[in-house]
Parts: C-alpha cells; sequence; structure tokens
C-alpha cells in the first residue's frame, strides 16, 4: 500500500506536465534523499545514510538547481532532529553533495561541451540569492503573469496535491502525540521539505514542472502515514 500511494502522487504529479519525466526524476530523488535521512535515525553510522541523502538531494538539483536551497534544511535534519551532525557526517554530505557535480564536469570536459554549465552560471547570477531570502526573486506582476499561463491540467494536480498534503499535516499535528518518536521525527521532516517546495513553486513558477514531482514525494510519508491511521480506526 505504501508503494501504491506514493506511485500514485507521483504520477498525479506529471498530469498536465510538459515535462512528466522531469517530475518523476525529480520526484524519486527527493523520495530516496528523504528515505536517507530516515535511516539516520540512531544509526551507528550515520555517515553512510547522511551521503545518500546529499547525493540524491544534488541529483535531483542537476537539472533544477534552485533544490540547492533545501541544503540548510537537510542540514538542520540532520543536526537537530536526528542528532548526529558531526565533522564527519558533514564531510560526508559535502562529498554526496559533490559526486554529481564532479561527474557533470568529468562528462563536460570528456564531451568539450560547457553548455550545463554555462546554463548553471545563468541560473546563479540573473537570480541571485539575496532576492530568494526576501522572497524578491521577481516583481509581482511577472509572478503572476507566469501561474497565469498555467494550465487547467496543472492547477488540478497542484491544487489536489496541496489540499491533501495540508490535510494530512493538520491530522499530524492534532495527533502526533499517538506517533513514536521516529515517526514523529519523519513526519517533521516530511512537513519541513514540503513548505520549502511550496515555497519554491511560489518563487519560482517557471520550475513547476520539476517542483511539483519533489513536492508530491516530500508528502507521500505523510498520506501513506493518514491512509494508515484510517485503516486501523
Amino acid at each position: 500500500m505504501n508503494v501504491f500511494i506514493t506511485i500514485l502522487l507521483l504520477c498525479l504529479s506529471t498530469i498536465g506536465n510538459a515535462h512528466f519525466m522531469l517530475a518523476l526524476f525529480t520526484g524519486v530523488s527527493m523520495l530516496l534523499a528523504q528515505r536517507s535521512l530516515y535511516a539516520c535515525y540512531k544509526a551507528e553510522q550515520p555517515v553512510v545514510p547522511v551521503f545518500h541523502a546529499f547525493f540524491f538531494l544534488s541529483l535531483s538539483a542537476v537539472l533544477t538547481p534552485w533544490m540547492l536551497l533545501l541544503i540548510p534544511f537537510f542540514l538542520w535534519h540532520t543536526g537537530v532532529l536526528m542528532r548526529c551532525l558531526t565533522w564527519r557526517v558533514f564531510w560526508a554530505g559535502v562529498c554526496g553533495l559533490s559526486v554529481p557535480y564532479v561527474f557533470m564536469t568529468l562528462l563536460s570536459l570528456l564531451l568539450d561541451n560547457t553548455e550545463y554549465f554555462d546554463s548553471l552560471h545563468t541560473a546563479f547570477t540573473t537570480r541571485p540569492w539575496l532576492y530568494v531570502v526576501f522572497i524578491a526573486a521577481y516583481p509581482m506582476h511577472i509572478l503572476v503573469d507566469y501561474f497565469g499561463r498555467f494550465s487547467v491540467w496543472q492547477w488540478i494536480p497542484w491544487g489536489i496535491i496541496s489540499l491533501l498534503g495540508a490535510f494530512c499535516i493538520r491530522h499530524f499535528l492534532h495527533t502526533r502525540h499517538r506517533s513514536m518518536i521516529q515517526q514523529r521525527l519523519e513526519a517533521y521532516i516530511a512537513i519541513h521539505n514540503s513548505v520549502a517546495l511550496w515555497g519554491l513553486i511560489f518563487i519560482f513558477p517557471q520550475f513547476y514542472h520539476s517542483l511539483i514531482g519533489g513536492l508530491a514525494a516530500c508528502l507521500s510519508p505523510l498520506v501513506i502515514r493518514f491512509a494508515e491511521q484510517c485503516r486501523n480506526s
């Protein structure tokens, strides 16, 4: 059932999505990154799951660079929620983040093609990080124009996923006292990542096609928890 709900949410994120493979790639990468973070709970060797978590996060950012804005959230989860952040674990995360970009660098040198890194340079220089901090990456009228271009088949999956996610988050907050500590920590991680991705979609609606897949993946543990409690009640 867990796998079915996850697949259903990922498929829902591809409805009306011209770049549905990009949504699936981002969603699966975020799902694996979040699952790797869960494995840090009381792990004797958290280095490996942290490496995997940051590796998959970086993998999702290869095609959608703004996914890198989730790095502070992942560090917060590792240090505060899972309480396993040490210098060794930190450098494991740095190595995990670096692997996909080292591979892309070697591939670019091998093919003598710098187009990918030119696109990265454009993305990070035309939209300064400071603007993101103050949620002003674009003037409001441009944001409204981007959202105005959304088709009905883009609003429907985003609306369903958002409403379902908000309902499951509310349900968790009201029933979290019934859950074990590990389940609560996993839910908090899912909530933090989901809220961050909701914000990214609002700030960068032009990346909706990929970010919606990550949002669906992050919300899947909360939807699964809600479905299991309904089945057991």
